[in-house]
């Protein structure tokens, strides 16, 4: 929460400008588009049949039209926006760290915990090599928020669209989306500890191979004391330790999505056969049916992606 109230202290109109959008994309890309789908199946079938003109369907067709350049908007100003963001996080969160480091007193300074959280607080795990505070952890914790935000509005508005069916449409569509949030929970946790674990390693790797093998401050004394092929080594091993961690964190957490995942298709196909009793009944109709199995679909492909 720290690291979102600094986004929108340094950069306020953009940061509401962000969520607002990332909002509005999200109730058009869940509930209004099941509303707008239905009545496109309907009104396509009725035109079908000979119930009503062709010309019925520019009606519907012109709300998904509307409805789909909202998505495609979100997109420019998220785009728009995330530079905003990162120049006021420059001007302001980079001169924060960059103050706080100044004020540091020498003991900390050489302390190698301290050189580890400062790595962790300037830049992710991609961005070692050139730290930018700016498109850093403070900046990834607002992308989660305003994402968790957005598909908390997709799901939870596809929930209450289907509810006229049935009272239990809501908690059976939550209970798809639990089973992601879980493994989010805890990947996100050991994700966290991991970086713990593998940065000191990572920016070891990095003083050998940048400052002592490739630097111009020890180009005299490798050409001298020759020791380039055994600090080659010595990185080889640091290196290969850093991705070894990382593609066995990495696999852990595509095992977990991909149960995860087997486990919310399950309960989409048991949802969908449920639909079939009211269809038959005549409760609901075929636009309806199928608005519902595309939004059930979405909902649980929207969870899996973030």
């Amino acid at each position: 929460m720290r690291g979102l109230s600094i986004v929108f202290e340094d950069a306020p109109v953009a940061a509401v400008l962000r969520a607002l959008a990332a909002l509005a994309a999200g109730a058009a890309t869940g509930p209004l588009l099941v509303l707008a789908t239905e009545r496109f199946i309907a009104a396509a079938l009725e035109a079908a049949g000979g119930g009503a003109p062709l010309d019925a369907v520019a009606g519907p067709v012109l709300v998904l039209l509307a409805l789909f350049a909202v998505e495609v908007l979100q997109t420019a100003v998220r785009s728009l926006t995330d530079a905003r963001i990162e120049i006021g996080l420059r001007s302001g969160f980079r001169t924060d760290l960059t103050a706080k480091r100044a004020r540091l007193e020498y003991g900390c300074i050489e302390s190698p915990e301290t050189a580890d959280l400062l790595r962790r607080a300037a830049a992710g795990p991609q961005m070692e090599s050139q730290p930018t505070p700016e498109r850093g952890p403070v900046k990834q914790a607002f992308d989660d928020v305003i994402g968790l935000a957005a598909v908390a509005v997709r799901v939870v508005g596809i929930a209450v669209v289907l509810a006229r069916l049935s009272w239990w449409i809501v908690p059976a569509v939550l209970v798809v989306a639990v089973p992601f949030v879980l493994v989010g929970i805890r990947g996100g946790r050991r994700a966290y500890e991991l970086e713990r674990r593998v940065s000191r390693r990572r920016r070891r790797a990095e003083y050998l191979s940048g400052d002592v093998l490739q630097g111009r401050e020890s180009a005299a004394e490798r050409a001298l004391f020759g020791y380039s092929g055994y600090l080659r080594s010595r990185w080889r091993t640091v290196y290969e330790s850093v991705v070894r961690l990382e593609m066995l964190w990495n696999f852990r957490v595509w095992v977990r999505f991909k149960s995860a995942g087997g486990v919310a298709i399950a309960g989409i196909i048991v949802a969908m056969l449920a639909f079939l009793r009211p269809l038959q009944e005549g409760v609901i109709d075929v636009s309806f049916y199928v608005a519902a199995v595309m939004a059930l679909l979405q909902a649980e492909r929207v969870v899996a992606q973030e």
